[in-house]
């Protein structure tokens, strides 16, 4: 038995039950808690099914917030403060609600690359204005809309292990962790007033290699992009492109024998240098905690609109995801804009990721039918290093023979990934992103933008987590 003497009342016993855990690999089942100012008050002991009770309560969040409750003006201006510091630090707080020890916060990350410095900004943030008696910190990151992963923070522990210049280890082993579904409007009432616009403008670099006439051809565009959140889950977004510079006109037309679902590059090229390269409509939902959903149609991409969709489960406390996408299309014409072909297929894939522990690689397989009516299987492997930078190859073997699949035999290619904030001092989630194909053919191919939720909601996932855990402590 571990007895540990505490200033103040000792309260309930889960409250303590953390350390329990710490103690129990010693040998330790129960602790005994006594107030060191008043020994004459009744001791508390607690075994290890506390630990228990705390590790359930530390992940139920709160089904809704009622109704009827009356917010202080103290924690109105702690609430209000929390909401500024966080903006400064480019976190959008969506949903903050104080209750008696500890404060449950919803929040989306725009802007740092990893998802745990978000954390810990964030976490100094409620540091610096929750009043002292709030000891818990509840944490729901949100990405496209949906609630993924929540954090739960002890005060105290927080602290202490940034006094001792700890590391990620150490929070972790106090922390909760796990996949959540709880929404914003569960945790407190909107903070963030909708519809909410944004816009950018981005470089594009397209590339073709090995063409009969040159071994190297380029295309730079300057790409034009906007959208509208009516609410926090349903998008409106598209972008214009425009030619800055090319030699793309010396393409050879394609002489396949499948469909040209990539391989009229010179004809998308002549006609459509300058043209819309997306305009779609999106909405994604969460059904369970880890199961996510994504619904979109339009203009998908530059070749090819239509509708459909994808699924992605990530079970918590693993490094692997099992996705799913089904989508209709329809070739688009050459000059980018809204015509259409007779030209459509029904394509999809199922998919399997893991993100190891060992030495930042990946894996990706992708089996299922591509755009050309082929069906088979993609295996991708890549190796992501601590700067951000991801370096990885492909390849891509169908039903599909060499003989009609053409020069290159079967689709291959490399995959280069370099985030914008190793290249520049500012923090973003931008990045430089190339497939480098030696051949570009019509067998193997797939919609662009690849498997997007797995993407999107990637930064909020267990490995990164667990990989990017001193972050939390020295953002």
């Amino acid at each position: 038995m571990l007895m540990a003497y505490l200033k103040g009342r000792p309260g309930d016993c889960s409250r303590y039950a953390q350390m329990i855990d710490a103690a129990h690999d010693n040998g330790f089942a129960s602790v005994t808690i006594v107030d060191a100012d008043d020994p004459g008050t009744p001791a508390r002991h607690c075994s290890t099914r506390d630990s228990v009770r705390f590790a359930q309560q530390q992940l139920t969040l709160l089904t809704s917030w009622p109704e009827e409750a009356t917010e202080s003006a103290a924690a109105a201006k702690a609430r209000d403060l929390a909401v500024q510091l966080a903006a400064a630090q480019g976190l959008e707080i969506d949903a903050l609600a104080i209750h008696d020890t500890q404060v449950d916060v919803a929040f989306t990350n725009a802007r740092y690359r990893t998802e745990p410095e978000a954390y810990g900004r964030l976490a100094r943030v409620l540091m610096a204005t929750m009043p002292p008696e709030v000891e818990t910190f509840r944490i729901i990151s949100l990405a496209q809309g949906v609630p993924t992963r929540e954090l739960v923070l002890p005060r105290s522990s927080l602290e202490r292990t940034i006094s001792d210049e700890g590391g990620g280890s150490e929070i972790l082993a106090d922390a909760q962790t796990g996949e959540t579904s709880v929404a914003p409007s569960r945790v407190s009432r909107p903070l963030v007033r909708y519809p909410v616009y944004d816009w950018s403008i981005r470089p594009v670099y397209n590339q073709s290699f090995f063409d009969p006439n040159r071994p190297y051809l380029y295309q730079l565009l300057a790409a034009f992009g906007g959208g509208v959140n009516f609410t926090p889950q349903l998008r409106l977004e598209g972008e214009l492109q425009a030619n800055i510079a090319s030699d793309f006109g010396e393409l050879l037309p394609s002489d396949s024998l499948l469909p040209h679902v990539r391989s009229d590059q010179d004809l998308y090229y002549k006609y459509g240098r300058n043209g819309i390269a997306e305009l779609q409509g999106s909405y994604t939902a969460t059904a369970a905690p880890g199961v996510y959903a994504l619904a979109r149609g339009g203009i998908l991409e530059s070749m090819f609109a239509g509708a459909g969709g994808e699924v992605l489960w990530r079970p918590d406390t693993e490094r692997w995801a099992l996705g799913a996408t089904l989508y209709e299309v329809w070739q688009r014409g050459f000059d980018r804009l809204f015509d259409l072909q007779p030209y459509h297929v029904l394509t999809g894939h199922v998919s399997l990721y893991y993100q190891s522990p060992w030495y930042g690689l990946d894996l990706q397989v992708d089996a299922g039918r591509y755009l050309a009516g082929d069906t088979g299987a993609t295996f991708t492997i890549s190796r992501r290093f601590q700067t951000g930078v991801e370096i990885g190859a492909f390849a891509t073997f169908t039903n599909v023979s060499s003989s009609q699949f053409g020069e290159g035999a079967f689709d291959k290619g490399f995959i280069i990934r370099i985030p914008m904030d190793f290249m520049v001092p500012l923090d973003s989630q931008s990045e430089f992103d190339m497939n480098l194909r030696p051949v570009t053919r019509d067998g193997g191919q797939m919609l662009q933008p690849e498997q997007l939720l797995y993407d999107e909601l990637r930064r909020t996932d267990y490995g990164e987590l667990l990989d990017n855990a001193d972050e939390i402590v020295h953002p």
